[in-house]
């Protein structure tokens, strides 16, 4: 940490004031998270582009569209193109606290901070995936509470294609 002007000394009102936080802890990602193979990490960031509204997404089979590592439905491959298809809803209506519909694509779209494409599953006290071996997992690369948090989940065949997208959202 550190502050400058040091802490305690008196400024005129409308001074600025820097404040660090976690000075020199900024690893290759900011929460210091494996980084995921090669491969894994070229489709994940090329899926984000696709959320973010850029390009098309890389899928080439129909895709499996999880909830906290549940199956709730299969996107077909001619619709894949169309961000508003990956929305999805589990027959219960709602999943972790979140009204439907959901997608990964409009998440990874609505966050405005950086992001970590990481090997490790998510992580977080207030999230209970299922597991989901194997697959790339994207999210914010900063701490986030039991409101905000949420990972993406990928699963990604030999040719680096998506065949699995699970978005693990936590609750409050």
């Amino acid at each position: 940490m550190g502050q400058a002007p040091g802490a305690g000394a008196r400024v005129p009102i409308g001074s600025r004031v820097e404040v660090e936080v976690n000075l020199g802890a900024m690893g290759e990602c900011g929460l210091d998270l494996p980084p995921a193979p090669a491969q894994l990490d070229r489709v994940a960031r090329l899926f984000v582009r696709f959320a973010r509204g850029h390009g098309t997404p890389p899928v080439d089979t129909p895709v499996r569209l999880h909830l906290g590592g549940h199956h709730v439905r299969t996107l077909a491959t001619e619709a894949a193109g169309d961000r508003s298809a990956w929305r999805t809803c589990p027959e219960q209506g709602s999943y972790a606290g979140h009204s439907c519909p959901l997608a990964a694509v409009d998440v990874l779209a609505g966050h405005p901070g950086p992001l970590a494409v990481t090997s490790r599953p998510p992580e977080h006290p207030c999230a209970h995936p299922a597991p989901l071996p194997g697959a790339a997992t994207i999210q914010a690369d900063e701490q986030m509470t039991c409101v905000d948090y949420f990972a993406v989940r990928l699963l990604v065949n030999d040719v680096g294609q998506v065949t699995a997208v699970d978005l693990v959202l936590a609750e409050p």
